[in-house]
């Protein structure tokens, strides 16, 4: 896909503010108020702190140990449907459930502005999700058509819909993952509604 520095500019507002890759996808400071990443290490990954087992990879486009040998494809991917780019199911820490929100174009410019991130080579191992945990992972929902951009219209339309239908299934679930299901829902809404915010310089 063209990487236009005013695709690259939409992907970074993405990246770094709204949907806050680099939170999980980096080292973090945690000597400062709110362990803001590490600059030097942006999207070199990290190992999830109390779990060992879960890694956030390396998302700068080095070939050796991150993205560089992914397509586009296998990106978005990754990002909206919680699918590696080995075919493996990703752990719902990713966000996926809520970043398959995305309207193409915003999910195209943040593939854009990680292509255009330093190549930096770290290896990390492979998230090993525990069996006790993995039994439980709901498989994740393929995107089947286009994801279109959200007018006002549609938020007003739409967002009793997205807001409580969900939580009020989620009611029937189990208590464990009642809140889980419910907290996806309006992240979800949440993003459909501020992703077309433009950027604030």
């Amino acid at each position: 896909m063209p990487r236009t520095p005013d695709r690259v500019a939409r992907g970074q507002y993405l990246t770094e503010e709204l949907l806050q890759c680099f939170v999980c996808h980096s080292e973090r400071d945690w000597t400062k108020p709110g362990a803001p990443p590490i600059p030097a290490t942006k999207g070199v990954g990290a190992v999830w702190l109390g779990k060992p087992w879960l890694v956030a990879a390396n998302v700068t486009p080095t070939n050796e140990t991150g993205i560089g040998r992914w397509t586009d494809d296998m990106l978005l991917r990754a990002i909206r449907e919680g699918i590696g780019y080995d075919g493996r199911m990703l752990h719902p820490q990713m966000g996926y459930s809520s970043f398959r929100a995305l309207p193409d174009d915003d999910a195209e410019a943040v593939v854009a502005y990680l292509r255009s991130l330093k190549p930096i080579r770290r290896s990390l191992p492979q998230t090993k999700i525990p069996e006790d945990e993995s039994k439980d992972l709901d498989v994740p929902e393929l995107l089947m058509a286009p994801v279109p951009l959200v007018t006002p219209h549609d938020v007003a339309q739409k967002a009793g819909t997205w807001l409580f239908s969900p939580t009020a299934r989620a009611t029937t679930l189990p208590d464990t993952r009642r809140r889980t299901q419910a907290c996806s829902a309006v992240k979800t809404w949440s993003l459909a509604v501020s992703v077309r915010r433009p950027a604030l310089t």
